[in-house]
């Protein structure tokens, strides 16, 4: 079976995947033939208008119980949650700001309030496509030492297997990255929809 993994949609949020709506995750969930996995910030609560903050809990709401454990709610859900991965065919799947973040920041994070004015949300707009467009570089240094001891204690903690690992979104690549780090493995996709070959084979 072919899985599909959304990433970095920021539905409702300032700068949104053209081409992706709720209605198409939606079609795609209901297809019997693909399994269909939402990696987080796929609605993005705390950048959206104020008004549409309820609309925003309406779809995170319909997604969760679509999907249970597959729908990985993300900092820009900012569900009051914490970045708990599920496993799956030996790889732990997940939002990854926990591990890029840190537990501390992650958790804040999370904790934002809903909704922003139009002038946050033009600056949230900016930010987002000059990073996008590597102008702003957020992406974390996957060499540096404490993230990859961080990164080695989530898979042991939530049990990845050895030669797999994490699968998730949140840095916004321009390409896919996949990283040895110890016995485990990191893949970060880029934004929107793609097909998660890790869990198809």
């Amino acid at each position: 079976m072919r899985h599909i993994g959304y990433f970095d949609v920021h539905l409702c949020g300032a700068d949104p995947v053209k081409g992706i709506t709720e209605e198409t995750i939606t079609k795609d969930i209901m297809n019997n033939t693909i399994k269909v996995i939402l990696y987080g910030d796929i609605v993005d609560r705390k950048n959206s208008l104020e008004k549409f903050v309820d609309d925003c809990t309406r779809i995170i709401g319909k997604f969760k119980k679509l999907l249970g454990d597959f729908f990985k709610t993300g900092n820009h859900e900012a569900d009051r949650d914490e970045d708990v991965p599920t496993l799956y065919k030996g790889w732990l799947n997940c939002h990854t700001d926990m591990i890029f973040n840190g537990p501390e920041e992650s958790k804040l994070d999370r904790q934002t309030k809903w909704g922003r004015g139009r002038f946050s949300r033009l600056y949230k707009g900016l930010a987002s496509k000059a990073r996008d467009a590597g102008i702003l570089d957020f992406h974390a240094n996957l060499d540096n030492p404490e993230f990859q001891a961080r990164f080695i204690s989530y898979c042991e903690k939530y049990g990845a297997e050895k030669g797999k690992g994490i699968i998730g979104g949140h840095k916004h690549p321009n390409e896919k990255i996949v990283k040895k780090i110890g016995d485990y493995v990191l893949v970060i996709y880029p934004r929107g929809r793609h097909e998660v070959t890790e869990l198809s084979e």
